[in-house]
């Protein structure tokens, strides 16, 4: 992935938060890809340690399933993670001459893969997703494995564990104008229903105090 410097993230704590907030990732192997949440589940204590495995499930018919079945046990695989993005147009800058650009988050996690057929271990990965995504969505919906109408269903599906080998984060979010065209863009993004982004903008620009740079968009 390219990631200029001004917009390289490597602090293991505010990669981690960027996950767990966006969690839904594509996962590739060669050109066969499938689109599946993938959570931390055995957070570390200390939040700055390495990020080591995500997990998700896929159904077990899947196609990338059966690829990465084929590849043995450290098939090499990719995860791309997209958070809000939105386009900032020239007008909410001090100097409209300068051409507009698009303001992202993004995480590229290389590592091997390896499909858990165990049922149990699958279940509680699930289990982890939905009370993730329950607690996100603040709904408290919860059903017991063995209820009839999902117990069947526990045989359909396989885990998949992600060890990561490699990681780059980039978070593309203005670090490169002033401090007045990015407060500009913060509210112009708010106004128009970008409050994820902004406040996203809010947390990297604002709490760290950034250099300006005259780097290109």
């Amino acid at each position: 992935m390219y990631v200029p410097a001004n917009f390289k993230v490597e602090d293991p704590k505010l990669i981690r938060e960027f996950l767990a907030q966006y969690p839904f990732a594509t996962l590739l192997q060669g050109f066969e890809a499938s689109h599946i949440p993938l959570l931390e589940l055995d957070t570390p204590t200390d939040p700055s340690a390495r990020l080591h495995k995500l997990y998700g499930h896929l159904t077990a018919s899947n196609t990338l399933v059966q690829k990465l079945r084929s590849s043995g046990p450290d098939a090499e695989v990719m995860a791309i993670f997209l958070g809000p993005h939105a386009y900032i147009s020239s007008s909410w800058y001090s100097n409209p001459n300068i051409p507009p650009t698009w303001n992202f988050m993004s995480a590229h996690l290389r590592g091997s893969a390896r499909i858990i057929d165990d049922e149990a271990r699958t279940w509680e990965i699930v289990q982890a997703t939905v009370s993730w995504a329950e607690a996100h969505n603040r709904t408290a919906w919860s059903i017991s494995g063995e209820h009839p109408a999902i117990k069947p269903l526990r045989q359909l599906i396989v885990g998949v564990e992600l060890e990561v080998r490699d990681l780059q984060c980039s978070f593309k979010l203005s670090q490169n104008r002033s401090r007045s065209d990015q407060e500009n863009v913060i509210r112009e993004l708010r106004g128009k229903g970008q409050g994820d982004l902004a406040s996203w903008m809010e947390k990297v620009l604002f709490q760290s105090s950034p250099r300006s740079s005259g780097e290109s968009t």
